[in-house]
């Protein structure tokens, strides 16, 4: 009795936090501009510091030096283009770099490379979601694809799995994820695709998508998200780790519930790309 008694209170937190941050979200998203940009820079500085934790880095220079440059990075990143991105990926990997000079030998390269990469993995990739929402016009119909194809992905391939998974997907690197359940992630995001697609018909054959189009790179997406899940579940591993934290009841830290759309967010903005010099 105990034991479901807890189960049930789990299942009702992880509800609760996760409607909580599904609203947060979804506004953000909707409003777009300053006010998702500060989201996505808080979300990012919290996600790099549990990595920092994870890596036993989150009091070293670098950790520090990359908080700011993050800071700066979401500061200058406002109204800027690709341009601008490139530009700061640079001046940070050569200031972690300076810094790693003027403390030697404090630190050793592996450090520094582990710092630049959480710099990388975090902050960068992150931040596409926000670049996504701000593409003229149509950032507000594309931005919804990153969450169908991360988030619709991962809840229809929690379900699937839970009634149907059989067959372990990488054992030794995610053993609760099942082969049946990324197919059913796959279809899932492709079905969520289908009724976007219809709902949004008129819009997205003014950018030349067409239905089974969006379909497919939900579908496509789809894959990357879950490569993305991989890769979060890969590093926990290597630090011994079941979450990167507990700040969001039910779910975790920043970057358990993130992890996704950190691979799918700058996907969905190349493939924009792709279709802008198409068309």
């Amino acid at each position: 009795m105990a034991n479901k008694e807890a189960k049930i209170s789990t299942f009702i937190k992880r509800l609760v936090s996760g409607i909580i941050l599904l609203s947060c979200i979804l506004v953000s998203l909707y409003k777009g501009d300053l006010l998702l940009l500060n989201v996505t820079a808080i979300i990012s500085i919290i996600g790099l510091f549990e990595l920092y934790r994870a890596m036993k880095l989150q009091n070293s220079y670098f950790a520090y030096l990359n908080y700011m440059l993050s800071l700066l990075y979401y500061i200058l990143l406002y109204r800027a283009s690709g341009y601008t991105v490139i530009m700061l990926i640079i001046i940070a990997t050569m200031s972690n770099l300076i810094c790693y000079v003027v403390s030697y030998p404090k630190y050793k390269i592996n450090e520094v490379l582990r710092a630049i990469f959480g710099f990388l993995y975090v902050t960068v990739l992150f931040s596409f979601m926000y670049l996504v929402r701000q593409f003229p016009v149509y950032g507000k119909y594309y931005i919804w694809l990153m969450l169908i194809s991360s988030w619709g992905s991962d809840t229809s391939a929690y379900c699937i799995g839970m009634l149907l998974g059989k067959n372990k997907l990488f054992k030794k690197l995610s053993p609760n994820k099942s082969i049946e359940g990324a197919i059913g992630g796959i279809i899932g995001s492709g079905i969520l695709g289908f009724i976007y697609a219809i709902l949004v018909n008129r819009r997205l054959v003014a950018i030349n998508v067409s239905i089974p189009l969006c379909v497919f790179l939900c579908m496509a997406c789809s894959m990357i998200s879950q490569l993305g899940d991989l890769v979060a579940s890969g590093i926990k591993r290597d630090f011994d780790l079941k979450d990167y934290g507990e700040l969001i009841p039910g779910h975790g830290g920043i970057l358990d519930r993130f992890d996704s759309i950190i691979f799918t967010a700058p996907a969905i903005y190349c493939i924009i790309l792709i279709f802008y010099y198409i068309n």
